[in-house]
């Protein structure tokens, strides 16, 4: 969950993030605050201090690690990917979106994402180097049912 710090909403985001674990017949719930995030503020560019955003596509890519996108609603500012560390509460921006974008589909390894969009928009996104690759031209337009399957094991 991300929200400003302060009740003005003018304050740079908290982020708290909780887990839940089952222990047998009861639920252990602990949740840690994170921030008030000092990375990239506004989140996205052209943005006023205090603008609403969406937060969706979230997920946990390693112990310390997530990945999520941010919109800005109402407006046709392109959708960012951040990762942060929840360790150290570092913000980092991955990429900039089209502003067609949907929906994400993330890779099992983490290591990068599938996105879909309008106009039949269907780009991967190889997280490492930052390589966006339309897949359209192999593909074709009518592609939209899509499933990661686990890599395979290695000896």
């Amino acid at each position: 969950m991300i929200h400003p710090s302060g009740l003005d909403g003018m304050s740079l985001p908290i982020i708290k993030h909780w887990d839940i674990m089952d222990t047998h017949s009861n639920l252990l719930v602990s949740n840690a605050t994170i921030g008030p995030i000092s990375g990239n503020p506004p989140l996205m560019a052209g943005a006023q201090p205090g603008s609403e955003y969406i937060f969706t596509w979230l997920r946990q890519i390693s112990e310390n690690s997530i990945i999520f996108g941010v919109r800005q609603p109402g407006t046709q500012q392109s959708p960012v990917l951040y990762s942060l560390d929840l360790e150290k509460g570092q913000l980092e921006k991955i990429i900039d979106l089209p502003v067609e974008t949907l929906s994400i589909l993330w890779s099992l390894d983490g290591e990068g994402t599938l996105v879909r969009g309008e106009d039949a928009l269907l780009l991967y996104i190889a997280f490492r180097n930052g390589d966006l690759f339309d897949l359209r031209p192999i593909l074709g337009t009518g592609a939209d049912d899509f499933t990661w399957l686990p890599p395979a094991p290695r000896q």
